[in-house]
């Protein structure tokens, strides 16, 4: 049995394991700080994220907490649509050029590179197709 509350900008849904769900009018292109990342004022920035995303039940994406399902589990687009939601603010709330490190960096880890190797073009494009 679940519960439905809907606010002025989101709905949020409790059910009956109190888990708090995002709702998909949840906006990924979001900048959810007032001002963006631009290497200044990064205590700022971080603690306005940090309060965002904390209040929509999804911190622990943030600490990796909530780790990726098996690729079996029904819970594995529920996990996916969460984490980029995550990510997509993070990056919308950055400037450009701070993004565009971040994004590499998460490409980086995703292919689990612990020291500098050559990734190819293809390699990386394989897993935004997928």
């Amino acid at each position: 049995m679940s519960e439905d509350t809907t606010g002025d900008i989101f709905q949020i849904t409790v059910n009956s394991e109190n888990r708090i769900g995002v709702s998909i009018s949840d906006n990924p292109s979001l900048q959810i700080s007032p001002k963006k990342l631009d290497g200044q004022k990064y205590l700022e920035w971080s603690r306005s994220c940090l309060l965002f995303i904390k209040a929509r039940g999804l911190y622990d994406y943030l600490i990796e907490k909530k780790k990726r399902p098996v690729s079996d589990d029904p819970l594995l687009g529920q996990w996916e649509y969460e984490n980029s939601l995550v990510m997509s603010w993070l990056i919308n709330s950055m400037q450009a050029h701070i993004a565009h490190v971040f994004c590499f960096w998460i490409l980086l880890i995703k292919f689990g590179v612990q020291k500098p190797r050559v990734i190819h073009r293809q390699e990386m494009l394989s897993e935004f197709m997928i």
